[in-house]
C-alpha cells in the first residue's frame, strides 16, 4: 500500500489554511486554460495572427496537460508534497509571466505550455493532500472542495479576466492570472509543513496498476463525461450569440455555469463517500436532461440560465465521485493515477469540442446540445452498467492509505 502523508492533522485553522491555497491554485489553473477564449481577437490582433492561430493557444494548455502531466508526475514522485506543489506554482508563475509579456505568438505559445505543464501535477497532489487532511469518511468532501476553484475558475475568473483583458488589454488578464499564482505560493509556503516524501512503489508497478479494468473503465467514464460537456461549453456563447444574445448576457450565462459547478461539487462532495454510484448516476442523468432541453431554451434567457446551471451542476458533481474512485482503486500509484484522470478530462475537453465542431458543421449549432445529452446517456448507461453498488463508506478507504 502506498500511504499518504498527511500535512496537517492539526486545528481546523490550519486545515481550512492549506485547503485555500490548493483551491486557489486550481483557480489559477482553471482560469487560465478557460480565459483565453475571451480575449482571443485581442490576442490576434495584437501578435499579428489569425483568431484560428490564436486558438491553438487553447489547443496547446490541454493537450500539454493531457500528455505531459502525467509524465511531469511520474518524474517527481519522490518530491514532497510541498516541495512538489510549490514547484508546480513557481513553474505556472513563471509561464504565465512570460505570456503577459511575450512580444510573440511563438514565444506566448512556448510560455502557455510551460504554464500547462504544472497543472496536472499540481492538481493530482492537490487532492491527495486535501485527502489526508480528512477523516476516512469525508474523502469525497475533500475532494469536493479542491475540485470548487474549476468551478471558481469559471464563475469568477473568467468573468474577470475577460473584463480586464477588455478594459486593460489581454496582457492584463495573465498579469491577473499571476497574482493568483504568486498568491498561491505564499499560502502554501506559509500554511504546508514540510512533510518527507511518502514511500512510493516502483514506477513500473505503478504503471502496471493503471491498466487494471477498474481504473480504465473510471478513465473512460470521465472521457465520456466531460466529452459530452465540452461538446456544449466550447459553443455556448455561441449558441446564445445566436439568439440575438449580448457579450454581456454570454459572460452572465457563463458565469451561471459556474455557480451551478460550485453547487455541483459542493453536494457531490458530501454525498460521494456514502453514496457514490447514486450520486454519479444522478448527475449524470441530469448532464443528459439539461442538455437534451437546452436549445428549445435559447429563447428565455431565464430558462436558459436555469438550464446552464443544472448542466454546470451536473458537470463538476461528476468530479467528486469519479477522483475518489481513482483514488479509491489506485493503491500503489494514488498520485499518477489522479494526474492521469486529469490528463483525460483534458483530453476530453479537446475531443468534446472537435465532436461538437463536427456536429455544428454538419447538423448546425443548435445540434451540440443534442450531441452532449447522447454523449451523456451514453455515460449514464455506462455507469450504470460498471460501477458496482454503493455501500457504507464506499469511498472511506481513500484517505491516509488510499486503497
Amino acid at each position: 500500500m502506498t500511504e499518504v502523508a498527511a500535512p496537517a492533522q492539526a486545528t481546523t485553522t490550519h486545515r481550512r489554511l492549506i485547503l485555500t491555497g490548493l483551491i486557489l491554485g486550481v483557480t489559477a489553473a482553471g482560469t487560465s486554460g478557460y480565459v483565453v477564449a475571451g480575449v482571443l481577437p485581442a490576442i490576434a490582433s495584437d501578435l499579428g495572427v489569425s483568431v484560428a492561430a490564436a486558438g491553438q493557444l487553447a489547443t496547446a494548455w490541454a493537450l500539454t496537460v493531457a500528455f505531459a502531466g502525467p509524465v511531469i508526475t511520474a518524474l517527481t514522485l519522490r518530491r514532497s508534497p510541498k516541495s512538489l506543489l510549490l514547484a508546480m506554482t513557481a513553474l505556472f508563475c513563471i509561464g504565465t509571466l512570460g505570456t503577459a509579456l511575450a512580444p510573440t505568438y511563438g514565444i506566448m505559445l512556448v510560455c502557455r505550455v510551460v504554464a500547462a505543464a504544472s497543472q496536472c501535477t499540481f492538481f493530482a497532489v492537490a487532492l491527495v493532500v486535501a485527502v489526508s487532511l480528512f477523516p476516512a469518511e469525508q474523502a469525497g468532501r475533500a475532494i469536493g472542495a479542491v475540485s470548487s476553484g474549476l468551478a471558481f475558475a469559471t464563475v469568477i475568473g473568467v468573468p474577470v479576466g475577460t473584463f480586464a483583458g477588455r478594459e486593460i488589454g489581454w496582457r492584463a488578464t495573465f498579469l491577473v492570472l499571476l497574482g493568483l499564482g504568486v498568491a498561491t505560493l505564499v499560502v502554501i509556503a506559509a500554511g504546508t509543513p514540510p512533510e518527507p516524501a511518502s514511500p512510493q512503489a516502483p514506477l513500473d508497478r505503478q504503471i502496471g496498476s493503471l491498466l487494471g479494468k477498474e481504473l480504465i473503465s473510471c478513465f473512460g467514464l470521465t472521457l465520456t463525461a466531460y466529452c459530452g460537456v465540452f461538446a456544449t461549453f466550447t459553443y455556448l456563447g455561441s449558441l446564445l450569440e445566436s439568439h440575438q444574445r449580448g457579450p454581456d448576457t454570454v459572460v452572465l450565462v457563463l458565469a451561471v455555469f459556474g455557480l451551478g459547478g460550485l453547487v455541483g461539487s459542493h453536494t457531490a462532495g458530501r454525498r460521494t463517500d456514502a453514496h457514490p454510484k447514486q450520486t454519479l448516476l444522478i448527475a449524470l442523468g441530469l448532464l443528459c436532461l439539461s442538455a437534451a432541453l437546452l436549445q428549445p431554451a435559447l429563447t428565455s434567457v431565464t430558462a436558459t440560465s436555469v438550464l446552464v446551471f443544472a448542466f454546470g451542476a451536473a458537470a463538476f458533481a461528476t468530479v467528486p465521485v469519479l477522483q475518489g474512485r481513482v483514488l479509491a482503486l489506485a493503491v500503489d500509484a494514488p498520485n499518477l493515477a489522479v494526474a492521469t484522470n486529469v490528463g483525460v478530462f483534458n483530453l476530453a475537453d479537446g475531443t468534446g469540442a472537435a465532436l461538437g465542431g463536427v456536429v455544428v458543421a454538419t447538423l448546425g449549432l443548435n445540434a451540440a446540445p443534442w450531441a452532449s445529452a447522447v454523449v451523456a446517456g451514453i455515460g449514464l448507461a455506462a455507469a450504470a452498467a460498471l460501477l458496482p453498488a454503493d455501500r457504507r463508506r464506499a469511498c472511506g478507504d481513500c484517505a491516509v492509505e488510499v486503497s
